[in-house]
């Protein structure tokens, strides 16, 4: 019986394209919240491990490609098999989204070092969209919380980390199939009354708009407030077990 070589290769090309290009046979993204839950959560103690370890934060425009490479060849990875095939089937949006912060400071836009087995980028599912979320971000400001509540430091972060990155995710090339994006941002706050150990805790901060949304941001025809109320808004505060829908107002 003759064997039909030509599928197997097949196969093997079409394999080595999705990984280098993230262009072919796209791979079904499973549901966003469950994930988005998981990494918001995360962000609050990869947070604190960062903090506490000293480490420096990386800048995310150079280090966000390397680290989805690395992080996809890890064998302890703690996503399931469907999401990494997401994001794997997705590598060139997710590059050049991340090719797109490159005019952003480290203030602006750096990643958690400590975020080990975590990859930096969710795609996900919802409704009819398919989403790409930048995470693993994080900023080293604490927030004071008797000075500010939970909904206003987020509103600082909003504006001060989420919005520069969304308005340069907006000038992107290359992100067809992508019609919702999003960045998870992990930052401080502290109790400055308390001192005990538990004085300080992450928070995370989870910001999704559509793509269309984003660009017309980027080009200058959405104010700032415009952008805010289109987007959909999640907040997991420092003593959070879940990941909520809130309503923020600009700071």
């Amino acid at each position: 019986m003759a064997v039909d070589l030509k599928r197997p290769l097949l196969s093997i090309v079409l394999g080595c394209l999705v990984w280098s290009t993230g262009t072919v046979a796209q791979t079904a993204a499973p549901p966003l919240l469950p994930q988005l839950t998981s990494y918001a959560l995360f962000g609050q103690v990869s947070w604190m491990l960062t903090v506490d370890s000293r480490h420096t934060p990386l800048l995310a425009a150079t280090a966000g490609a390397d680290l989805l490479t690395e992080q996809l060849g890890r064998q302890d990875a703690a996503d399931d098999a469907a999401a990494r095939g997401a994001v794997r089937s997705r590598l060139g949006a997710i590059r050049a989204l991340y090719g797109a912060l490159d005019r952003l400071t480290s203030d602006q836009a750096s990643l958690s070092p400590a975020s080990s087995g975590f990859l930096p980028a969710i795609v996900g599912q919802r409704g009819t969209e398919t989403c790409v979320v930048l995470s693993t971000f994080m900023s080293t400001k604490v927030y004071n919380t008797i000075q500010l509540t939970a909904r206003a430091r987020a509103s600082t972060v909003f504006h001060d980390n989420a919005m520069p990155i969304l308005r340069a995710m907006g000038r992107a090339d290359g992100v067809e199939g992508v019609t919702c994006i999003g960045v998870s941002i992990s930052y401080g706050s502290k109790n400055f009354l308390d001192r005990s150990v538990m004085a300080t805790k992450g928070e995370t901060l989870v910001v999704l708009a559509p793509l269309a949304v984003a660009r017309q941001f980027a080009g200058g025809d959405l104010t700032e407030d415009d952008l805010l109320a289109k987007a959909d808004v999640y907040l997991a505060d420092r003593d959070a077990t879940d990941l909520t829908k809130v309503k923020l107002a600009l700071p």
